[in-house]
């Protein structure tokens, strides 16, 4: 008998928990049609990028042979590559965050062209940074093109 009871007193308090979390917002059910999808964790930004001011994943590998570095003036133009396997909608959410969050970047624009790339548009102060974001095809890495460069023409002095 004391059993039962105690099994009983067990499921009242978990059924009120379960309509408390309702009432809240937390719906614990997965069979809800108003909830949205539960999202995947974001991939982990490396320590430290070979670009300091841009966010690389774990994982991700730069192509030296596609990849330039260029600064003059105290301007720079970097046009880096970077190969990897995730999903790429959440690398998408992955520089939209990491971008602003961490790194200050402000998104002026979300594209996404035909054939599966997505292109991200941010500003930092005089500096512009395109992600480009394309599918590698089946069992291919995908590759990540971070293109960062002035946002104002620069003025080259000329000798004399």
């Amino acid at each position: 008998m004391r059993r039962t009871l105690m099994i009983a007193a067990m499921a009242g308090l978990a059924a009120a928990g379960l309509a408390g979390c309702e009432r809240l917002g937390l719906s614990t059910s997965s069979d809800d049609p108003g909830a949205p999808p539960p999202r995947e964790p974001l991939p982990v930004p490396m320590v430290e990028p070979p670009i300091p001011d841009v966010p690389v994943p774990v994982g991700f590998k730069l192509d030296n042979a596609d990849s330039r570095n260029y600064g003059f003036e105290g301007a720079r133009i970097i046009d880096h590559v970077y190969t990897g396997h995730e999903d790429k909608f959440l690398l998408k959410r992955f520089y939209e965050h990491y971008m602003a969050s961490s790194y200050r970047w402000t998104q002026k624009m979300d594209r996404s062209p035909e054939g599966g790339v997505i292109q991200l548009d941010f500003q930092k102060g005089a500096e512009d940074c395109t992600v480009t974001i394309t599918e590698g095809g089946f069992l291919q890495p995908i590759k990540v093109s971070i293109f960062v460069r002035p946002n104002r023409p620069l003025q080259i002095q000329g000798g004399e």
